[in-house]
């Protein structure tokens, strides 16, 4: 679920790469453009031949292979841990609609770099206040379920509890949006403190 995620954090940064070098080229083009023109007013500069011309500017992704072939022809990534070996599989970065095994490696990609979707995060901040919540609850029981309403810690548990609700469901909302409709997750149910109450002293 994590790692179906993150891959779409990585196609975001692919797109900005993508985006960049078609801003360079289009920033060649007007250059060129401008060039020509300066060309045809003063035709007292007469256009370089092809041999004596710059080259044209490289973009991103051009600079990158050019880089990565530079690097294996000099032999940087011949000794590289684990070369010739296949990827470990790490079944976090798979999910079950989708065990692609291009998808899988951009998942842990992304794992590795350490993208967590917003709504992830606010999920395991909820899950921390739901157990200390239900660790105050505990000194309760049947008898004493009135005085657990009255109970200033209990009250703060659950203010904690319904803060990290509330912030968790935003965030379920923009990454619902973000990534689709498919979004794994579910919104949280806050609950009243009485319910919470009545729950914790049911099981004691």
């Amino acid at each position: 679920m994590e790692g179906f995620l993150k891959q779409e954090k990585l196609r975001e940064k692919v797109e900005q790469m993508q985006d960049a070098r078609a801003k360079a080229e289009r920033y060649a083009a007007t250059k060129d453009a401008k060039q020509n023109d300066d060309s045809t007013n003063n035709p007292e500069q007469p256009h370089p031949p092809p041999w004596e011309a710059p080259p044209p500017p490289m973009g991103v992704q051009a600079m990158a292979e050019a880089r990565i072939t530079e690097a294996m022809n000099a032999g940087v990534l011949d000794n590289l841990a684990g070369k010739g070996k296949p990827l470990a599989r790490d079944a976090s970065t798979e999910t079950p609609w989708d065990v692609d095994a291009g998808n899988a490696a951009l998942n842990r990609v992304l794992k590795a770099a350490g993208y967590k979707p917003a709504s992830v995060d606010a999920m395991n901040r909820l899950k921390l206040k739901s157990e200390v919540l239900g660790k105050v609850l505990a000194r309760f029981d049947g008898a004493t379920a009135h005085a657990a309403l009255l109970d200033k810690d209990v009250k703060l548990a659950y203010r904690e509890k319904e803060s990290a609700a509330k912030e968790y469901n935003q965030s379920l909302i923009v990454d619902q949006e973000q990534y689709g409709s498919g979004w794994p997750l579910r919104p949280a149910k806050i609950g009243t403190l009485e319910e919470h109450v009545v729950d914790a002293t049911r099981n004691t």
